[in-house]
């Protein structure tokens, strides 16, 4: 039986800017983050803290 181990959150809450690397679980490039990102209030900020 496989255990699924969560990656630390690179964020500490006053993250300015999502990176790939801070995305581990999926497969995003700049652009595409940078898409996400963008309409969201606030931006990066209030996206990690789901």
């Amino acid at each position: 039986m496989m255990i699924f181990k969560a990656p630390v959150n690179l964020n500490r809450g006053q993250c300015k800017n999502l990176t790939h690397e801070m995305l581990p679980l999926i497969d995003l490039n700049q652009e595409e983050i940078a898409h996400i990102v963008g309409p969201v209030s606030g931006g990066s900020v209030n996206i990690l803290y789901l």
